[in-house]
């Protein structure tokens, strides 16, 4: 015989009391440890070629019910560097990580770890992307004889962005070997910079020795001075 349960009245009244106390009892928990709810996880900048540094800022709010304290920041690139609050931040409150990116190529990538007192949260992560246009193009940036070429001239050239407000001071050879040459546009014109290059063999009777140098290229940017590196290779 299979008999059939029916709750009785003060059965179902227990249980529903069980449920609304439990019910209760996880969302006090959740308003507790809800943690920091950020406005943004990810952020995207650019750089003008006339910037050298950007910063932004990763706002968050403390949305439980007990104060938390940031313990440490780190970011996966040296470039960006964060600055956090001190002071613990109170339930409800607001507060913000402010990150500075200083130009470092042309595309980063950097994941900056957040780490809270929060016990058994995990560390946050957030993502901030940055493009650098750059303010000078050089090409190609590698000089390359091979040993059939001889001791012919290459070159290689210099654009620089008209919002940089740069100029190319001077371009010399690590090497004494090589003969430099520039070659530059004609006031007023956009067109680039030529610079001839040339291996000097050590008399007019031997070949060109192999070698492995740079040529340094220096710019006036303001009022600092910006290097720049092409390499030379001689087979």
């Amino acid at each position: 015989m299979v008999r059939t349960f029916h709750p009785t009245a003060q059965f179902t009244l227990a249980i529903s009391r069980l449920s609304t106390a439990a019910l209760l009892l996880l969302a006090s928990a959740t308003s507790a440890w809800a943690g920091l709810r950020w406005e943004h996880t990810e952020q995207a900048a650019e750089l003008s070629p006339a910037e050298e540094s950007v910063r932004a800022e990763f706002t968050f709010t403390n949305a439980g019910s007990r104060p938390v304290s940031i313990i440490s920041v780190t970011a996966s690139c040296g470039c960006t560097k964060p600055v956090f609050p001190a002071e613990a931040i109170a339930p409800g409150a607001q507060g913000s990580i402010s990150v500075g990116y200083t130009r470092n190529g042309t595309q980063q990538t950097s994941r900056i770890t957040v780490t809270t007192d929060e016990s058994g949260r995990e560390p946050y992560v957030l993502t901030w992307r940055i493009t650098a246009h750059e303010w000078v193009e050089i090409t190609p940036r590698l000089l390359l004889w091979t040993p059939a070429e001889g001791a012919r001239t290459k070159s290689f050239q210099v654009k620089l962005h008209p919002d940089s407000k740069a100029k190319l001071l001077d371009v010399t050879g690590a090497d004494d070997s090589l003969q430099v040459t520039l070659r530059r546009p004609t006031a007023g014109t956009d067109e680039p910079i030529l610079v001839d290059v040339q291996p000097s063999p050590p008399s007019a009777t031997t070949r060109v020795q192999a070698l492995r140098s740079t040529l340094r290229l220096r710019f006036q940017r303001g009022d600092e001075i910006v290097e720049r590196v092409v390499y030379v290779r001689v087979q």
